[in-house]
């Protein structure tokens, strides 16, 4: 024999059994329907046991796991990722910064010491060192820091047209394709140093030798960039071609072909395939959420 509760009773019950340990939904319908009964006994306490705010702030659920977003195939020298490295050891010229530079297609770096990183100091190491010299990408991705986040700075790109995407806070692999790079660099520039040698030094024989290093395509940045690979000092067999021969536009264009296929099938590939995509389907009617807030301190 089980009780019949009245409606106005339901919720106040279900409070004064839940409220003890607060169990999960299954746990609370059989310690509730064991006691009372009314006719959507079993749909009204398993709604309530969800909507309990202490049960979600304090019991660890399945968290909503999207799918990885791909930037869009663009062409060479389009999309520039920069971030700055530093401080590092004092150079004899005074520098302590490097500001790199890659191209997203491409992966052609670019590394520049500077001993300011100022909003002016930045622009002008990006207009000089790239957009003189390959052209005015269309975006830019930078991190948030001041010198980027700066009216200076983002005048600058106004005028030239470009637009700026920047990335989450605590979030660098919104950029990873040049954090990624530093570490590399950086082990580059370990391995080459003496005791007595200075880092500014060995720098553009680094950079010499990441250009011509094939890294996650199978072609180098060189090759992506220039179409051909970059001479270094131990090739013994040079190319018998004369200066004066006529172009082969034929090759010209089997050589843009090629190039566009590895392109195409790099961005294809994506580094977050193998990961699990969860996302809960009460996401498309629910009006509130929590927002997991994974911030760790510096």
């Amino acid at each position: 024999m089980r009780p019949y509760l009245p409606e106005e009773c339901r919720r106040e019950v279900f409070n004064a059994l839940h409220n003890i340990s607060h169990p999960g939904v299954r746990a609370t319908r059989k310690l509730i329907t064991g006691k009372f009964f009314w006719p959507s006994i079993q749909v009204d306490v398993g709604n309530w046991a969800k909507q309990c705010i202490q049960c979600q702030k304090c019991k660890l659920q399945r968290h909503s796991s999207s799918s990885l977003a791909s930037f869009p195939p663009t062409e060479r020298f389009e999309h520039l990722h920069v971030d700055i490295v530093g401080p590092l050891p004092t150079s004899p010229q005074g520098h302590r910064y490097i500001v790199t530079m890659i191209d997203r297609t491409t992966r052609w770096p670019e590394a520049i010491p500077t001993d300011d990183t100022s909003a002016e100091s930045v622009a002008k190491i990006i207009y000089e060192n790239w957009i003189t010299r390959f052209r005015s990408p269309q975006t830019i991705t930078t991190d948030q820091g001041r010198n980027f986040e700066s009216n200076l700075f983002l005048k600058v790109l106004q005028t030239m047209g470009i637009k700026k995407i920047r990335t989450t806070a605590y979030h660098p692999q919104s950029n990873g394709i040049v954090d990624r790079w530093h570490r590399t660099l950086k082990t580059a520039l370990k391995t080459r140093l003496s005791q007595h040698a200075k880092w500014i030094y060995e720098l553009p024989i680094v950079l010499f030798g990441l250009r011509a290093t094939r890294a996650d395509t199978s072609l180098s940045a060189a090759q992506l960039t220039y179409g051909c690979s970059i001479r270094l000092p131990c090739d013994f067999f040079i190319s018998t071609s004369s200066n004066d021969q006529e172009m082969n536009y034929d090759f010209v264009t089997q050589l843009r072909e090629s190039i566009s296929k590895v392109l195409s099938s790099k961005h294809t590939s994506s580094h977050g395939n193998n990961k699990s995509v969860f996302i809960h389907l009460d996401l498309i009617t629910c009006k509130q959420v929590f927002v997991r807030n994974d911030a760790v301190k510096k």
